[in-house]
C-alpha cells in the first residue's frame, strides 16, 4: 500500500492569502491581483462587472485613464455603462449579475467557454450577454 506524503519543498498557501483572494473574487476586485504591465485574464474583467455594486459600476463607467491599461479601462467603462443601462434598478442589476455574468465568469475561469483572445472579442461577448438580457426584459 502506498502512503501519501506531502512534499517538503512545497509550502502551503497561508490561510490569509486564500482569504484575500476569495475576497477579491467575491467583491469584483480579482484584477487587482495582476500587475498592469502583465494584464489580466478575461474572466477578471467579467469578475468586476459580475460583482460590483451600482455605485461602483457608475464609478467605472465614468472613469477615464491614460495608463498602460487605458484600452482595458475604456472597455470596462463602456461595458459598465451598458450594464447599468440594461439593468437600471438594483434588482435588475443583481438579476443580470447572478443569472448571466457570474455564470459567464465561472465558465471563463473554469475554461468551459474559450477565453476571448482580444479585448474586442471580450467586449463583444459581454455586450452580447447584456443585450440578451435587454431583449428578454423588453418582451
Amino acid at each position: 500500500m502506498r502512503h501519501w506524503h506531502r512534499r517538503r519543498d512545497v509550502q502551503p498557501t497561508p490561510v490569509s492569502d486564500v482569504v484575500v483572494e476569495a475576497t477579491r473574487l467575491l467583491t469584483g476586485r480579482a484584477r487587482q491581483a495582476y500587475p498592469p504591465e502583465r494584464g489580466a485574464p478575461a474572466w477578471a474583467a467579467v469578475n468586476l462587472l459580475a460583482h460590483a455594486t451600482a455605485p461602483e459600476l457608475r464609478g467605472v463607467a465614468g472613469q477615464r485613464t491614460a495608463d498602460q491599461g487605458a484600452g482595458f479601462a475604456a472597455a470596462l467603462s463602456y461595458l459598465a455603462a451598458a450594464l447599468l443601462s440594461s439593468a437600471p434598478s438594483a434588482g435588475e442589476l443583481l438579476e443580470v449579475q447572478r443569472e448571466l455574468l457570474v455564470p459567464l465568469e465561472l465558465d471563463l475561469l473554469g475554461s468551459a467557454v474559450p477565453s476571448p483572445a482580444t479585448l474586442g472579442q471580450l467586449t463583444a461577448l459581454l455586450i452580447d450577454t447584456i443585450e440578451t438580457h435587454r431583449a428578454h426584459r423588453e418582451r
